[in-house]
């Protein structure tokens, strides 16, 4: 019996003995066939990953070429004649915290007309980092921003803390409108400037008011030539992201001459208009005459939009104050 079992055990290791070793060579070249799967994913993600990076820096050195494209266009657009003419503001737009030339515009407004109590008021600012008034907080100025939106208050609340506590910058959460702009602004006193930006209703928001501020900021519909005076309809809701907002410069320069202001000058991108009380406009000191013909800048969304007056670095909410505050 023994004899037996060990000639069954003879045969089966015959057969199987191969067959194992077999098996053995073929987990091997598993084991092989699988490290190169590994490497390969590896690569692979690795590849994908070299390759983002590529494309993150060809995007950043398109971005950097567009932008100095931009600039040389603004460079470009700033030899033309007529902005050397006196008193023109054009060629002193700078940007600190606005979104294109504002910062310059109203700092050089000021050198020319002092202001009296350095006071400010800008309805609808966003989260406040890229207004019209924020370099003038830097300045020594103190104000009121008006804005409606819940998460743009929260985010100035948190960013612009110090210049609240210390007084020097108030919020009110409110949308505005004709019917409410009065009450709201009834017990903010003398108002050196005033910056409105709503997209959309300003015309009648100004057309309301019964404030006399020194100078008037205002967001105008530059794609209509400077001798037509049109204006939106009068709508509760928010602007749509289309052209139907506002109204024209020369619509603009009417109104503000029934208010007892004069047109000063506009931002070269065709976005901005600046207003000046008659008893302080004089030709010595701003452009003559004060009409939407002489002082008309055509809309030029692509000066911003492709980066004519970025920077830099990323805007952020300042942490400077200047020295005589």
């Amino acid at each position: 019996m023994s004899d037996f079992k060990e000639y069954i055990k003879s045969i089966r290791d015959k057969i199987f003995s191969p067959i194992s070793k077999r098996l053995d060579v073929i987990s091997a070249k598993e084991d092989i066939i699988c490290g190169k799967f590994d490497l390969l994913n590896n690569n692979f993600e690795a590849f994908k990953s070299q390759k983002q990076n590529i494309d993150d820096a060809m995007l950043y050195r398109a971005w950097n070429i567009q932008e100095i494209l931009a600039k040389m266009y603004l460079d470009k657009l700033k030899e033309n004649p007529i902005y050397k003419q006196k008193n023109r503001l054009e060629l002193f737009e700078f940007k600190v915290y606005s979104q294109a030339g504002e910062d310059g515009i109203i700092h050089e407004i000021f050198k020319r007309i002092k202001p009296i109590n350095k006071f400010f008021v800008e309805i609808g600012v966003q989260d406040g980092i890229e207004c019209n008034t924020h370099f003038l907080l830097v300045k020594g100025w103190k104000g009121v921003w008006i804005e409606a939106d819940n998460g743009y208050v929260e985010s100035i609340n948190k960013n612009f803390e110090a210049f609240i506590k210390d007084g020097h910058l108030r919020i009110i959460q409110e949308k505005i409108n004709p019917k409410n702009i009065n009450e709201v602004l009834k017990d903010i006193p003398n108002i050196d400037f005033l910056s409105v930006d709503i997209d959309g209703n300003d015309y009648y928001v100004l057309e309301a008011l019964e404030k006399k501020p020194s100078v008037i900021c205002v967001e105008y519909n530059g794609i209509f030539p400077p001798d037509l005076a049109v204006v939106q309809p009068y709508k509760e809701s928010f602007w749509d992201g289309t052209n139907n907002f506002g109204a024209s410069l020369k619509a603009f320069e009417l109104l503000m001459s029934k208010k007892g202001y004069k047109l000063v000058g506009t931002t070269i991108g065709g976005v901005n208009a600046f207003f000046v009380k008659n008893e302080l406009w004089s030709k010595d000191i701003f452009p003559d005459p004060p009409t939407s013909e002489y002082l008309y800048n055509n809309f030029k969304n692509e000066l911003i939009k492709s980066g004519a007056y970025h920077i830099g670095h990323k805007p952020a909410p300042t942490v400077f104050r200047a020295f005589d505050s």
